[in-house]
């Protein structure tokens, strides 16, 4: 349906600009850094790597698109890249691949279980424990990877564009990340409002396959969550500290 036309790759790529903001398991990383000097000099590592990993598979991508013109499965241009290199080269690229891919899943299942157990369960029952927390969380490790093995059987087409759907529904967040750090009049409730609109609004599109004037839901949310976060900000109070 979509060819490769300017819109269709912003709806791609806008999401990951602001990968590092609006993916939990990447932004936690932000608490870790005890100085501000590491702190700095950890995101401008982060973009560095970024940028060039972002080079590389995008030759990937044009490389595979040459020698192997109108696959059928977009997703299957890296296996048939490595089928073109030495057996242990072969090895290597996909060990690496695949320890990326088990790190990331990895930090995701934490990250999600984690967020369940303290800011869900802990907030309805406040009184559970610190053992109690954990047991949730690790429940809740099983039940979500009972539904990402579910997911990787159901084998969906075009992963590359429903992992760019799920950054574009966290997206929503970024305005309110960025205030909070650069904008004194940025409130709680503009924060609230922009997420509680621009995320369903997204969900919405992506679920109604629908590209109003051409852009991609991405586009959409994240305007409507900038235009939230600043009109109910400027008509509601800032915090005093």
């Amino acid at each position: 349906r979509f060819s490769w036309e300017p819109a269709y790759f912003i709806g791609l790529t806008l999401p990951w600009a602001f990968f590092a903001l609006s993916n939990p398991q990447v932004s936690q990383r932000l608490f870790v850094p005890d100085r501000v000097i590491h702190l700095k000099r950890m995101i401008l590592y982060f973009s560095v790597f970024g940028f060039i990993y972002t080079i590389i598979s995008t030759l990937f991508g044009l490389q595979a698109a040459n020698l192997f013109p109108g696959l059928d499965n977009p997703d299957q241009a890296m296996p048939h890249l490595l089928s073109q290199v030495p057996s242990f080269l072969g090895l290597i690229i996909f060990i690496g691949i695949f320890a990326a891919a088990t790190s990331t899943l990895g930090s995701i299942v934490l990250t999600l279980s984690s967020l369940f157990s303290r800011d869900v369960v802990k907030y309805i029952k406040p009184d559970l424990s610190e053992k109690g927390q954990t047991r949730v969380g690790k429940g809740a490790m099983v039940c979500l990877l009972a539904i990402c093995a579910y997911f990787a059987w159901l084998r969906p087409g075009l992963i590359a564009v429903l992992s760019s759907m799920a950054s574009g529904g966290l997206l929503v967040m970024a305005p309110s990340i960025i205030g909070a750090f650069f904008w004194r009049r940025a409130s709680a409730a503009g924060a609230l409002c922009s997420m509680l609109v621009g995320g369903p609004v997204t969900a919405v599109l992506y679920l109604a396959d629908s590209c109003p004037r051409g852009w991609w839901p991405p586009v959409w949310g994240l305007g409507l969550t900038t235009l939230f976060f600043f009109g109910v900000s400027l008509m509601t109070s800032p915090p005093q500290k």
